[in-house]
C-alpha cells in the first residue's frame, strides 16, 4: 500500500508542477506580445489554470489527515487556504 500512496503523491506533485509550469508559460506569453500587457489579460489568459491548479492543492489537507504525508492537518490547512 505504501508505494501505492507514493506513486499516487508523486503523480499528484507531478501534476501540480505541470499546472504550475502551463500557468507561467501562459502568463508570460501574454506579457511577450506585442500590445503592453496588462493584469487583467494576464489573468484572463491564464486565471482558469491557476484556479484549477490552486483548488487541487486543497487535496493536500485530505492527505495530510489520511496519514499520507507527515504534516500536521491544522497546519496544512492553513497553508492552503491562506
Amino acid at each position: 500500500m505504501a508505494k501505492a500512496i507514493q506513486a499516487y503523491l508523486v503523480l499528484y506533485n507531478a501534476s501540480c508542477l505541470v499546472g504550475w509550469a502551463y500557468a507561467l508559460y501562459q502568463g508570460l506569453t501574454v506579457l511577450s506580445g506585442d500590445v503592453w500587457p496588462s493584469l487583467e489579460g494576464v489573468w484572463a489568459v491564464a486565471g482558469p489554470t491557476v484556479l484549477i491548479v490552486q483548488s487541487a492543492m486543497t487535496l493536500e489537507i485530505f492527505h495530510a489527515g489520511l496519514g499520507f504525508v507527515r504534516s500536521p492537518v491544522f497546519v496544512t490547512a492553513m497553508q492552503v487556504t491562506s
